[in-house]
């Protein structure tokens, strides 16, 4: 072999494994160039808890009262309760009212300088059954077969609560409104 075939052969054969690697490095699985990739797993997990809101109604304005009317006022509003789905069945809705009992008009009293005006909160539109003012003992739900309506599995009941506040009761008149605040309790 001379010089000049030794240099060609070398220059030939340079290029072949230059050409070589090259190729190699494109066709060579990524696993054999980066190595196998390492794993590791892991938990996620959230608790899911059995709760129930409820929306703030609306106030109940009976507008202006008259002691020596016959007539009755009234008035409703309405409020959302939104349970757990699932497992959450309302068992009992009830009011309580900062002054329940303070008049003998009505159940729950509004108050003013001393003096109550009564009224009731009732769960119809015939204003024929009270709101309960404790949670009841049992169920006070309408029921709907063997259960009561309200129990569900999850999502929002709306409830209507009417007021009426009594014709002829002997109260003084004042330049502020007669006032109570009720809470809405819900047990589940």
């Amino acid at each position: 072999m001379t010089k000049r075939t030794r240099k060609t052969f070398l220059s030939a054969f340079i290029l072949i494994l230059f050409v070589a690697a090259a190729v190699g490095f494109w066709i060579l699985p990524e696993k054999v160039l980066a190595g196998s990739p390492a794993t590791a797993q892991f938990q996620v997990e959230a608790y899911v808890i059995n709760d129930c809101n409820i929306s703030t109604p609306a106030n109940i304005n009976f507008g202006n009262y008259d002691p020596t009317s016959p007539t009755a006022l009234t008035g409703q509003t309405t409020t959302t309760i939104t349970c757990t789905k699932g497992d959450s069945n309302i068992i009992s809705i009830y009011l309580v009212g900062t002054n329940d009992g303070l008049s003998p008009a009505g159940a729950w009293a509004m108050a003013n300088a001393g003096n109550y005006l009564g009224y009731n909160l009732y769960e119809d539109s015939g204003l024929t059954t009270p709101f309960p003012t404790t949670a009841p003992a049992t169920s006070n739900l309408p029921t709907c077969g063997t259960s009561p309506c309200y129990n569900y599995p999850g999502g929002s009941v709306v409830t209507t609560i009417y007021g009426q506040v009594p014709a002829g009761q002997n109260v003084p008149s004042s330049g502020t409104a007669y006032s109570d605040t009720v809470t809405i309790k819900v047990t589940y």
